[in-house]
């Protein structure tokens, strides 16, 4: 589970750096599209394991 979270991690500063350094060797619509899919990739790896605080079902009666 550590490796993955450091993958993830890894991926959001690629994301980052991607963001601000590739628009001057990939050209500027490429950076930025790389750069927004590394970073949201990365951010939603990293929330994909804080818990939810609505763990619990709720029964009929509650809706």
């Amino acid at each position: 589970m550590k490796i993955k979270a450091s993958i993830y991690f890894a991926a959001a500063l690629a994301g980052v750096a991607a963001l601000f350094l590739a628009p001057g060797w990939l050209g500027q619509e490429l950076g930025l599209a790389l750069g927004f899919a590394l970073l949201l990739f990365g951010l939603y790896g990293m929330t994909r394991s804080i818990p939810s605080g609505q763990d619990e079902t709720l029964e009929d009666d509650e809706l």
